[in-house]
């Protein structure tokens, strides 16, 4: 009797830009990836599959796993509950899973895996299951019908984000509002998090109410930063997006940071065994928090005197893996992006080393700084953007570029540059700016800016 061989399956959320920024309040954006973050991390994944004989969390974290299963039966039942528990807990999200069958080696299988998993994303099904039919083709094995509310000439759309009927009345003091099923999930995850500590009486989420970045923020400052972690202790988020534009010098003003690990995509391929991809991943994950935390800790202090609690000069929207996405004051904005890639090129370089390996990584960064009133869905999509041309733009080395927006334009970054900053004379092509800048060329140019307004500068 032949051995029965394990199955791999991997999972991916769908779209989760879109459904976190559906809207342009705050609390919805937090509630969003909250929920997000609640779904697919390690703790979730690890209490479903625990007893269950053979089962392998491999890695879970930034909305994507891979877990290991004995059987496939056990393999598609997971699938399943995946799939239709984020399904049902995020109302209009999305996840798609595949799942192989082991091969010769772990690195072979992890390499069929990503190929499936990118074909069932790339055929926009939603909530499909994946698997290999013995034939080298990708079959579609079982398909649910996603959630879709019916609107009619007797329903109303939400009075939120406007795209979908509204099922819910929504009441916080004297305003009442009609939401989607969506809009109050993400705001009822916001609400719980704050009642279980604070009942009723508050509206403010104090950062230790906060399980998922405030409270391990709270932490690293007491391990890292103890001389600034006594004024952080009582601060709490900003509660939409005025607030925290509030907390800018100038005044009403925010930064949109986009960070992504650059060619991590080869370094996982790299990874022969389990255990070196559990590794890495896990190391990505806690270099990608503690650089964000490092960077925001250096930079920020909370500031009082815009409402009744000091507030938190930031909003994490997106943590986890190699991404992170901040909404912060604008004045620091720049300078949070160069500490985070610094940090999390030096952190991930640590925890390799003292588990023996020379692994190393680098994030580069794209930033939108603009009036807090502009659209957020359109400064995530220019901070994309921005963080492509990062990219590409210097090579090996990571890199920082950023776009001070005025007002929303349909226009791509590449566009806006050329009618800004490119120009033709007589026998060549000119350039005002060198962006995306390096690491080091963006620090001196912030150390002479400082120069120029305040007299002094750190060095070059």
């Amino acid at each position: 009797m032949s051995e029965q061989r394990p199955w791999l399956v991997l999972f991916d959320a769908d779209h989760i830009k879109e459904y976190v920024f559906a809207t342009g309040r705050l609390k919805e954006i937090r509630g969003g990836s909250l929920t997000v973050e609640r779904l697919t991390r390690r703790g979730t994944i690890e209490k479903h599959i625990q007893g269950t004989p053979g089962a392998r969390l491999i890695y879970a974290s930034g909305a994507a796993g891979k877990v290991r299963f004995a059987a496939e039966e056990e393999a598609r039942a997971f699938q399943v509950w995946l799939e239709e528990n984020y399904r049902r807990e995020t109302v209009t999200g999305s996840l798609t899973s595949v799942r192989v069958p082991y091969v010769e080696t772990f690195q072979e299988t992890a390499k069929q895996g990503e190929k499936g998993l990118r074909r069932a994303k790339d055929a926009r099904l939603g909530l499909a299951v994946y698997a290999p039919d013995g034939h080298g083709r990708w079959t579609l094995d079982g398909r649910r019908s996603a959630y879709q509310p019916a609107s009619g000439p007797f329903s109303r759309y939400c009075q939120s984000c406007g795209g979908q009927p509204a099922t819910t009345p929504y009441a916080r003091g004297r305003r009442s509002e009609w939401l989607c099923a969506a809009c109050a999930q993400k705001r009822r995850t916001v609400d719980r998090l704050r009642r279980k500590m604070r009942g009723d009486g508050d509206e403010r989420l104090a950062l230790e109410d906060d399980e998922y970045f405030g409270r391990p923020f709270l932490a690293f400052l007491q391990q890292e930063q103890p001389e600034r972690w006594a004024a952080w202790r009582q601060a709490a988020f900003p509660q939409d997006l005025g607030a925290l534009g509030h907390t800018s010098q100038p005044d009403n003003y925010l930064g949109f940071v986009y960070a992504d690990g650059d060619r991590i995509g080869e370094l996982l391929k790299g990874m022969k065994s389990e255990e070196d991809y559990q590794l890495v991943s896990t190391f990505l994950d806690e270099a990608t928090r503690e650089a964000a935390y490092a960077a925001l800790g250096r930079h920020f202090r909370p500031v009082g005197g815009v409402s009744d609690a000091d507030l938190a000069p930031f909003e994490v929207a997106m943590i986890g893996g190699d991404d992170l996405i901040l909404l912060v004051a604008a004045h620091r904005a720049l300078e949070v992006a160069v500490t985070f890639s610094r940090e999390f090129s030096r952190r991930f370089a640590a925890l390799s080393a003292a588990e023996g390996r020379d692994w190393q990584a680098a994030a580069s960064v794209g930033v939108v700084l603009a009036h807090a009133s502009q659209p957020i869905l359109y400064l995530e999509q220019r901070a994309g953007e921005l963080l492509k041309l990062a990219k590409k733009g210097r090579g090996d080395e990571a890199a920082v570029d950023y776009l001070v927006v005025a007002s929303p334009t349909l226009n791509p970054v590449r566009r806006i540059r050329r009618q800004v900053y490119e120009h033709q004379d007589l026998h060549e092509k000119l350039y005002r700016t060198r962006r995306p800048y390096t690491l080091s060329e963006l620090e001196w140019l912030l150390n002479q800016a400082r120069k120029l307004k305040y007299g002094e500068a750190e060095g070059r």
